[in-house]
């Protein structure tokens, strides 16, 4: 499955070298973030680093997208990704509290979505994601 991940800071790292380092049936295949040098700074040392690319562009090409932003950004990341009719796993709870109308948009697009609180159990939840379908949350 191909892998969008939103967002290179403390977490957003996190999950995007463990993708880097292999897990099988997953790909990173792109990233989006606000601070492109930065996050070409942070992927130097990776074996495949993940080309830069937009919200948009992200939705489009992943199968699973990852949002590891600011609540404040949030929605610049699920709206594409839902309207996409995309899985997003996010660690943003505050960002669905905040937007609660993203659950019907998901409805709506066929989409999905999936609340994880960090890292590594963001990770757990693409992992999951990738051994099978996930019906309901």
């Amino acid at each position: 499955m191909k892998v969008g991940l939103a967002g290179l800071g403390t977490i957003g790292i996190v999950v995007a070298r463990a993708l880097d380092k292999g897990i099988h049936g997953l790909e990173l295949i792109g990233v989006t973030v606000r601070d492109a040098e930065k996050a070409a700074r942070n992927m130097k040392d990776f074996r495949n680093p993940a080309p830069i690319i937009s919200a948009q562009e992200l939705a489009e090409t992943s199968d699973i997208i990852v949002e590891c932003v600011p609540k404040e950004a949030f929605r610049e990341i699920a709206d594409p990704a839902l309207n996409a009719g995309r899985l997003l796993v996010t660690v943003s709870g505050a960002g669905i509290l905040a937007n609660p109308d993203v659950v019907d948009l998901a409805k709506e697009n066929g989409a999905q979505i999936i609340l994880a609180t960090g890292a590594l159990l963001g990770l757990d939840a693409v992992r999951a994601a990738a051994e099978g379908t996930i019906n309901e949350v």
